[in-house]
């Protein structure tokens, strides 16, 4: 699936780590697949472990992106490459084929939708592994939270505007929208750009594989069918925001992880 996502309204507002009376904090950003990604960790860690993680991290991210970029046909009988085609094919069911990798002529795969959610959650699971326990990594708006977050939605009208303020917890969280610009989301089923403008979807997710993938297919459906979807889906719910600049929520968010609308 071809997809630019233009995703600047979409913040992070951090929540001091409790019993930590001065956590630290440790950043690093980066240019990949086409988009800065913020990797950040927090609490009371040593600067040495601490930038040893993140190096790992995104060690990690690199090498798992220029793999998903060349899509050769080694790479896909790879261990990972499994895991996301695996990943896109339960989405592509969950969504009724709303997303599909493997819309394009000729039989090549465009992991756009998805990879970049992966690559986060791979960037994560480096910096546990490395005894981090709170931290973020933000690829151009896919996310993952380890630990508890706030994260702004801004609306896609107004920069400046954030529309509501959402409680996260070793969540993925992704953003799918056409700002200033639209056709960079394709409809899988009529090979075609999807332009609408001033639309945003923002999902919650376990992964931000998950996440990356359920806001590419909720982008392309109309809101009140992007909501049935999300019911029938555990542990991930939305933030839809159409083209009039009416809002939809999904039940689990209204329920508790909205903290201001």
């Amino acid at each position: 699936m071809s997809i630019k996502k233009i995703i600047f309204f979409i913040i992070a507002i951090f929540i001091s780590l409790p019993g930590c009376s001065n956590p630290d904090i440790h950043t690093r950003d980066i240019v990949l697949m086409d988009t800065f990604v913020h990797v950040e960790v927090r609490g009371c860690v040593n600067k040495k472990v601490a930038a040893n993680a993140i190096n790992k991290s995104i060690t990690r991210m690199k090498k798992l992106a220029a793999g998903l970029d060349c899509g050769s046909d080694e790479y896909r009988e790879g261990a990972d490459a499994v895991k996301v085609l695996e990943e896109a094919a339960r989405v592509k069911r969950l969504t009724g084929g709303l997303f599909d990798i493997n819309f394009e002529s000729g039989g090549k795969m465009d992991l756009g939708g998805i990879a970049k959610g992966f690559v986060v959650d791979e960037g994560i699971r480096v910096l546990k592994k490395h005894g981090i326990k709170k931290a973020i990594i933000n690829a151009g708006g896919d996310m993952y939270c380890m630990g508890k977050f706030r994260v702004g939605v801004r609306d896609p009208r107004h920069r400046h505007k954030v529309l509501a303020v959402l409680s996260a917890r070793d969540k993925g969280i992704a953003t799918s929208a056409a700002y200033e610009r639209g056709g960079h989301i394709i409809d899988p089923k009529k090979r075609k750009p999807v332009i609408k403008q001033g639309k945003s979807v923002t999902v919650v997710a376990e992964t931000c594989m998950m996440a990356d993938a359920l806001a590419t297919a909720l982008y392309i459906a109309e809101p009140l069918r992007g909501l049935s979807i999300m019911e029938e889906i555990d542990g991930a719910e939305c933030f839809i925001i159409d083209e009039t600049g009416k809002t939809y929520i999904s039940d689990g968010l209204k329920a508790g992880q909205i903290l201001k609308s």
